[in-house]
C-alpha cells in the first residue's frame, strides 16, 4: 500500500503534524475566502458553491435554473475573476 499525505490529510488531519503557525495561516486563508465570496452578487455566489463546493457541471446548474449554460459559464467566470480581485 502507498499512502499519499493528501488522501490521509483528507480524511485524518489528526494524523498530519503541522505546526500551529501553519493552522492559523490555514484558518486565516478559508476566512478570507468565505469573506470574498461573500462579497460575490448571489446568483454567482450561488453557481459557484455549485460548481467547486458540490462539483455540479454547468449544464447541470442551467438546467437546474431554466438558463443556458453559457450563461452560467460566463457568471462562474466573473465570480473567479471578481474573487481574485477581492483577495488581493
Amino acid at each position: 500500500f502507498h499512502y499519499d499525505d493528501e488522501i490521509i490529510a483528507a480524511f485524518h488531519p489528526e494524523l498530519i503534524d503541522t505546526s500551529v503557525e501553519e493552522q492559523l495561516y490555514e484558518n486565516f486563508e478559508i476566512e478570507r475566502l468565505r469573506t470574498a465570496i461573500a462579497k460575490l452578487q448571489p446568483k454567482q455566489k450561488e453557481r459557484l458553491i455549485k460548481f467547486f463546493f458540490y462539483g455540479m457541471s454547468s449544464r447541470k446548474i442551467a438546467e437546474e435554473e431554466g438558463v443556458a449554460y453559457s450563461a452560467v459559464d460566463k457568471s462562474i467566470a466573473y465570480a473567479i475573476k471578481n474573487l481574485k480581485k477581492f483577495l488581493k
